[in-house]
């Protein structure tokens, strides 16, 4: 049996899932808490009726060769040792991550850790969920 599929034009169910009510809290990322009719970010509340979730990652991890590795190599190994730092190179992570939950009157972006990318995409369609549902 084939799941039932939404689209943005299809009618929204008409009950919740079995065991959730509208107060039910969801799921949690940083400053977002979604419950079953609404999301909240610190003191704000707002209703899931028309609103979209999305997530933005910029950025990347690169490596660079550091001087110090250079010259701390070749003072324990000499020219061998040199060449062993600068290998070994110095990782920066320059990754952004943000999460956009927008509305018919308001608009939230918060960056999140960038390494909860998964988290933060399973949110986004953890609030599309949520949205779908008549309460």
């Amino acid at each position: 049996m084939q799941p039932e599929r939404f689209s943005a034009s299809a009618p929204r169910p008409s009950s919740a899932p079995a065991g959730l009510s509208a107060g039910n809290r969801l799921a949690d990322l940083g400053p977002f808490t979604l419950y079953a009719s609404y999301i909240t970010r610190g003191d704000e509340r707002q209703s899931l009726d028309g609103i979209r979730a999305s997530v933005e990652a910029t950025g990347q991890v690169t490596k660079r060769t550091t001087a110090t590795r250079v010259i701390g190599g070749m003072i324990v190994g000499g020219a061998p040792g040199a060449i062993v730092g600068a290998i070994a190179r110095k990782r920066q992570d320059e990754r952004e991550l943000y999460v956009h939950v927008e509305g018919p009157d308001f608009y939230w972006v918060e960056s999140i850790d960038p390494k909860l990318g998964a988290e933060a995409r399973q949110f986004a369609a953890e609030i599309h969920t949520a949205a779908r549902w008549d309460w």
